[in-house]
């Protein structure tokens, strides 16, 4: 009778032991996937001049590896050093922000060994801790550092040290003041296009938004604005305004213009022939 006792008693002991470490897997994973939500639009600064979604990063990388123009035009938007960072992409989108002191690359972490920071060099870096962030220096040149810090799932790097404690404050703080949240920005975007841009240009006030796309052989941008009273020549002159710009932008680069209206938006599609290469490899 004993016996049947203590094989009872050892029965239950291990059904509890089984089930408190299923409790502690769904919390784990909870509490793994809570990181992961984080939105990574509510790290932007208020004094972001421009912002850019990649949200496919291997296929942004074999676009431009196959477009030297649009390559040598990211690259005046992109520093180097995170064209190195772009390149260890495989499993997130990748947020940029460029501010007047400097570029800020935003990431979700899905592991310990995360990809995107194997560029960074394992020694000769300068650990600094400030409230619960711990932030890594590494020198790039004479008095020049790419600083990074990884926070609940989010990994952040940029070249101003400034920028790097500011967006730190605001991800500790949980104190979102992002313009795009406020003004809805962020609501325009299309996040299965290959890259979204949110920027401000001269001639047209406000913030606006491109969503960066493939499309048989070409590749294409997607603008599209919301006229007060729609007229053929507002839509044609305004086309035309835009592909001189794109074109003046990007030296030898030609696009072909399309226009779509629905709903008073009219839309605005500019493409250029691609590689095949780079659609047979998506």
């Amino acid at each position: 009778m004993r016996a049947y006792r203590n094989e009872i008693a050892g029965a239950l002991i291990i059904s509890l032991a089984i089930i408190g470490t299923i409790v502690f897997f769904l919390l784990h994973l909870k509490e793994k996937k809570a990181e992961g939500s984080l939105d990574l639009y509510s790290l932007i600064l208020p004094d972001v001049d421009y912002v850019l979604s990649i949200n496919k990063p291997i296929q942004f990388s074999k676009v431009l590896e196959h477009h030297p123009q649009l390559k040598n035009y990211f690259k005046t938007l992109i520093p180097e050093e995170y064209f190195n960072l772009l390149s260890q992409v495989k499993h997130s989108s990748i947020l940029l922000a460029c501010y007047p002191q400097g570029v800020v690359i935003y990431y979700h972490l899905y592991n310990e060994q995360d990809e995107v920071f194997a560029c960074f060099p394992k020694e000769s870096f300068v650990a600094v801790k400030n409230e619960a962030i711990h932030f890594e220096f590494y020198p790039k040149a004479p008095n020049q550092y790419l600083g990074k810090y990884i926070y609940e799932g989010v990994g952040v790097a940029s070249s101003s040290r400034k920028l790097l404690e500011l967006v730190a404050e605001c991800h500790r703080k949980k104190n979102n003041t992002s313009i795009f949240f406020q003004k809805g920005l962020k609501d325009k975007i299309d996040n299965e296009a290959i890259l979204n841009a949110i920027f401000q240009y001269d001639f047209e006030p406000g913030w606006q938004t491109i969503d960066l796309f493939l499309h048989e052989e070409q590749v294409c941008c997607l603008y599209n604005h919301t006229f007060a009273e729609i007229t053929d020549s507002i839509v044609a002159s305004t086309a035309d305004s835009l592909k001189l710009l794109i074109e003046d932008q990007i030296p030898d680069i030609h696009v072909q213009s399309g226009i779509s209206i629905a709903d008073s938006i009219v839309y605005y599609t500019f493409c250029t022939p691609l590689n095949p290469e780079v659609l047979s490899s998506k």
